[in-house]
């Protein structure tokens, strides 16, 4: 008995509607358009933050020339608020300093946001991850107490209370 195996067996009825290359193809070119993304590799702006201390972004990748780090520039790289007065200062070509003109005031919440005038002077248009920083300066914090009495003297004035207290 003579079997056809070619009708068994049709190469057409398998092919795929959209073959695996294209679909490979639109994946290496939708991570290769994210290429011009920054994204802020550390800062020293989470949660809590010492009054009198500068505040830190690095980012991860280099965002301007070496002849721009080390200068004071009163830009605008990021919106604080409540305001906070100050200037940046590009510390290394992937690092930006703001150091505030006075001490942030105590009790209180803040909220960064990275501006893209960072990117100005780099060949890139986007920030990743880069979403409002929110931090606060620390919490008054009862240290210690302190009272006292005064007896009452010769002239039989009353006797009077004083106290203090220590954050």
């Amino acid at each position: 008995m003579y079997i056809n195996t070619h009708k068994l067996f049709d190469p057409s009825a398998v092919r795929l509607k959209h073959p695996v290359w294209i679909t490979c193809g639109l994946i290496i070119f939708l991570l290769a358009c994210n290429r011009n993304l920054v994204r802020p590799d550390y800062t020293n702006v989470k949660e809590e933050v010492p009054a009198l201390t500068n505040l830190i972004f690095r980012f991860d990748k280099s965002l301007v020339n070496d002849s721009l780090t080390n200068h004071w520039v009163s830009s605008h790289y990021s919106s604080f608020e409540p305001a906070i007065p100050g200037k940046f200062r590009w510390e290394h070509t992937d690092e930006l300093i703001f150091s505030r003109s006075g001490p942030l005031s105590l009790v209180t919440n803040y909220k960064a946001v990275l501006n893209k005038d960072i990117l100005q002077y780099s060949k890139y248009d986007h920030f990743k991850n880069a979403d409002e920083i929110h931090f606060h300066t620390a919490a008054l914090k009862l240290e210690n107490t302190k009272a006292q009495w005064v007896l009452p003297d010769e002239k039989q004035q009353p006797g009077t209370s004083a106290g203090g207290i220590i954050f």
